[in-house]
């Protein structure tokens, strides 16, 4: 498992994020995502990352790659990693193809989430990077013989009958008795994302942020 951090961004998100964090599974590329509001709070993400894969899948995280970041080297992050069994691999100090993999993957995520962004809101970039992420994960590659990274992990083709242009006008249903009987129906909103938690789409209203 290979991991890298990356930011801080210039413009904080909604949510007053600064960073992404990715863990990238080095056989067949899958990239989980979280964001974090502080470097700190790296360690308590990974525990958070550990547990959750390692009860979906059959196999224990064994060896874990990143760089000589001060988020990694702290005696709580290193004794949890020798207690549970994780060998910690550290990338030599600007030698970046020690750790290419995630290099190259953050490299090429932030050129999509300034391409994507362009003109548009600066501050949703946590919505952007979201969206490459799960986009990505379910597109073919050559590193895991022309299936997609969200095939190789979890057994099954992905759907993609559901992907929808980010940025695009979406209108957000108002139940009735969210409403008065002259109020429309629906509030315009932009597109800006999947929701992993459930079966629905991350919407942006403007008027309201």
């Amino acid at each position: 498992m290979v991991n890298d951090l990356i930011g801080p961004f210039q413009v904080k998100s909604l949510g007053s994020h600064s960073y992404a964090l990715t863990f990238i599974d080095d056989y067949n590329i899958i990239t989980s995502l979280y964001f974090l509001k502080n470097k700190l709070d790296c360690f308590k993400k990974f525990v958070h990352f550990k547990y959750l894969v390692e009860n979906q899948i059959d196999y224990k995280i064994k060896m874990l790659i990143f760089d000589n970041g001060g988020e990694y080297i702290s005696n709580e992050f290193h004794e949890f990693c020798s207690n549970v069994g994780i060998k910690c691999q550290f990338s030599i100090s600007y030698t970046r193809r020690k750790n290419g993999v995630a290099k190259r993957k953050n490299r090429s995520l932030m050129d999509m989430t300034r391409c994507m962004l362009g003109d548009f809101l600066k501050f949703l970039w946590v919505e952007v990077v979201n969206t490459i992420i799960y986009i990505l994960n379910r597109c073919l590659t050559k590193v895991v013989d022309e299936k997609s990274p969200f095939e190789a992990w979890i057994g099954k083709k992905p759907i993609v009958s559901h992907f929808v242009i980010f940025g695009c006008v979406a209108y957000s249903f108002v139940v009735s008795k969210k409403r008065k009987k002259l109020e429309n129906g629906s509030n315009k909103c932009i597109f800006v994302g999947y929701d992993d938690h459930h079966k629905a789409y991350r919407l942006y209203c403007p008027f309201s942020r």
